[in-house]
């Protein structure tokens, strides 16, 4: 008989354990997710289990690496040739209200 300040909780159900197991899978191997998805393939599936887990992520950093090179060639090509995406440029105001600004107390 279970205690009086224990509550009761329904047994999980089948369901319930293989939605917490695609979960727990999803959460642990996300990479492996947007690989299936971009060639749809099925988890499990023999093409599925041929591919290794280094040779996903090899090809999701390859894509994400090719997008910021994108983006930046885009943002050169809208700033002008001496663009540099590693430098701020400011307005003297801008500096001057920076400088005006500093609280010294913060360092």
């Amino acid at each position: 008989m279970p205690s009086r300040l224990s509550t009761m909780t329904a047994e999980k159900t089948l369901n319930d354990l293989a939605d917490d197991n695609v979960g727990r899978w999803i959460r642990r191997f996300p990479i492996d997710l947007w690989w299936r998805r971009k060639y749809g393939v099925a988890w499990g599936s023999p093409q599925h289990r041929e591919i290794s887990f280094f040779d996903q992520l090899r090809e999701y950093r390859e894509e994400v690496f090719l997008r910021r090179l994108a983006l930046e060639k885009q943002e050169r090509e809208a700033m002008g040739d001496n663009y540099d995406p590693r430098l701020v440029k400011l307005s003297q105001e801008e500096i001057d209200r920076d400088y005006d600004n500093i609280n010294l107390d913060d360092f």
